[in-house]
């Protein structure tokens, strides 16, 4: 009993194949099909969002409704992505933050140090969530 290739079974790459796969395969994605792709994956994180507010600060949820936190939770994407937070898991935690300090709490005078963190651009996006993270338990193991 012989190999495949003895037994004919492999072909011959196709020609295009020598020329390099990404002439043909090369997928073209008009600014319309990206916009709403875009749309979709904003909607996708915006309920998966919300879902983590509900979980997490269900009074605040509660008491808020689910549109309104939505619309919370874009704002402070837009907050976060002028900051140069862009990962899904900083914004949560952004947003987790926001929750317990009270949204907008980057721009409050009571902590003048959360803009000086989050506009510290020697640093990446972990570590100035991190250390966000760690002053806003300071926060709370000092009351």
């Amino acid at each position: 009993m012989g190999t495949r290739a003895e037994a004919g079974c492999l072909q011959r790459a196709p020609a295009w194949y020598d020329r390099g796969i990404t002439e043909r395969a090369m997928l073209r994605i008009r600014q319309q099909q990206y916009d709403v792709f875009s749309r979709v994956a904003l909607e996708g994180f915006l309920d998966r969002a919300a879902d983590f507010v509900e979980e997490n600060w269900e009074d605040e949820f509660q008491e808020a409704g689910r549109e309104q936190v939505r619309e919370a939770v874009a704002a402070m994407l837009e907050r976060c992505r002028a900051f140069g937070i862009e990962a899904e898991g900083h914004v949560l935690r952004f947003i987790n933050i926001s929750y317990a300090l009270g949204i907008g709490f980057e721009g409050s005078a009571e902590y003048p140090w959360a803009l000086a963190v989050l506009e510290d651009g020697d640093r990446d996006a972990e570590d100035r969530i991190e250390e966000l993270e760690e002053k806003t338990e300071a926060v709370f193991e000092a009351s």
